[in-house]
């Protein structure tokens, strides 16, 4: 492990300013948020300030969606008197200017970096993790529960489920044996934190991108064996309800999701076309009188009621516009390993957003579109970006 971080340490010193600060902004996620919010405040800066950059950045297909889309959420906010909504735009806009940065100066070898030097410093947090959960006395499992260095154990397990996709989507990429040894460590390391933080829907998200991987390399028979492994596995959680206590939570855990979910539909009822921006869940669950719940738990009722039927399309326009080009171009490339990982997480981030909206946080958001940039890496190679 001493010898990668040192490796990643000459990459460093060997690198320009951006991705430098792309190698920083990596590493802040895995710090507590306030050191993630004080460097991403620097990358933006660096972006914006210099010219020759912000037109750079301008040539990105698609960019002009992406600012259309935190122009409309910002308006639909103040529009409908949601002020933390309004508060939250310049936090997501300058996540966006970040995720088009790395977009635009991503390589493959800084994008492999950037996922060695995540894995690497998941290991610090698990230790983190380990130290909560065995000196702080358990008495809700649904509350008291390790979250390392992040807001909460959700956020935790979303990181450590990105971080276990990345893991198997290099394996079945075929790496050189010392990358291997971590990415092994990585998985197991994450897997353990994932059970101390207890993130159900993490699992599912996981399970999810590995018959994605699965699929993609055409690995039907392994398909299957994976998805009777899940099985047995569920089922053993459920014969043997010790090895994970929180299963006896699962009643509560499912009528609370059903009372919010009832409660975002509601909400959508209310303003079906433009909703009421962003966190709108927040003012509903604190009118309520129950526990105040920063979202839906559901990614698409989620953005159904933050922006509606009409403003939801607007707010991602940019992903659909990149998801059909890097279609257009994993078909025609051979060297896929980026595609791999970006499409794995896009799956179970898709999976896990069913019952949680985890990637609505500073840390875990930033860390996905940091990924997604990766796209850019492979993008640069093709003719129809920078003409």
């Amino acid at each position: 492990m001493l010898e990668k971080l040192r490796g990643i340490w000459k990459h460093y010193q060997k690198q320009n300013r951006q991705e430098k600060l792309l190698i920083l902004l990596t590493a802040s996620v895995f710090f507590p948020f306030p050191i993630t919010l004080v460097t991403l405040a620097v990358v933006c800066a660096d972006a914006l300030i210099h010219r020759p950059q912000r037109q750079e950045l301008s040539h990105i297909p698609g960019v002009k969606w992406l600012w259309l889309s935190i122009i409309w959420a910002l308006i639909v906010a103040v529009t409908r008197a949601n002020w933390l909504g309004a508060a939250v735009c310049p936090v997501v806009f300058m996540i966006g200017v970040a995720m088009v940065y790395a977009r635009r100066y991503m390589t493959r070898p800084l994008f492999y970096t950037l996922v060695d030097l995540s894995c690497l410093l998941s290991f610090p947090c698990f230790l983190i993790a380990a130290i909560q959960r065995w000196t702080t006395p358990v008495v809700n499992e649904l509350i008291d529960r390790p979250s390392a260095t992040f807001l909460n154990a959700n956020y935790y397990g979303c990181v450590a489920e990105m971080l276990i996709l990345i893991c198997i989507a290099r394996l079945s990429d075929g790496v050189r044996q010392r990358r291997q040894i971590l990415y092994y460590l990585t998985i197991a390391v994450n897997a353990m934190g994932l059970f101390f933080c207890n993130s159900f829907s993490a699992w599912f998200g996981i399970f999810a991108g590995c018959i994605t991987l699965l699929v993609l390399h055409k690995r039907y028979y392994a398909c299957f064996g994976v998805l009777f492994g899940f099985c047995a596995a569920c089922a053993l959680a459920f014969t043997l309800p010790f090895i994970f206590p929180r299963l006896n939570s699962l009643p509560q855990i499912f009528q609370t999701r059903t009372g919010i979910w009832n409660t975002a539909l509601h909400g959508i009822y209310r303003h079906p076309l433009f909703g009421q921006g962003f966190l709108t869940f927040v003012s509903l669950s604190s009118g309520s009188g129950g526990i105040v719940q920063p979202h839906a738990h559901n990614f698409l009722l989620d953005m159904l009621l933050n922006f509606g039927f009409v403003g939801t399309p607007v707010i991602l326009a940019y992903f659909i516009q990149m998801f059909s080009t890097l279609r257009r171009r994993y078909l025609v490339t051979r060297r896929r390993g980026v595609y791999h990982i970006i499409l794995a997480l896009t799956v179970g981030w898709t999976v896990h957003g069913m019952t949680d909206v985890t990637l609505l946080w500073l840390q875990t958001g930033l860390l996905a579109m940091i990924f997604l940039g990766g796209y850019g890496a492979e993008e640069k190679r093709s003719l129809f970006l920078y003409r």
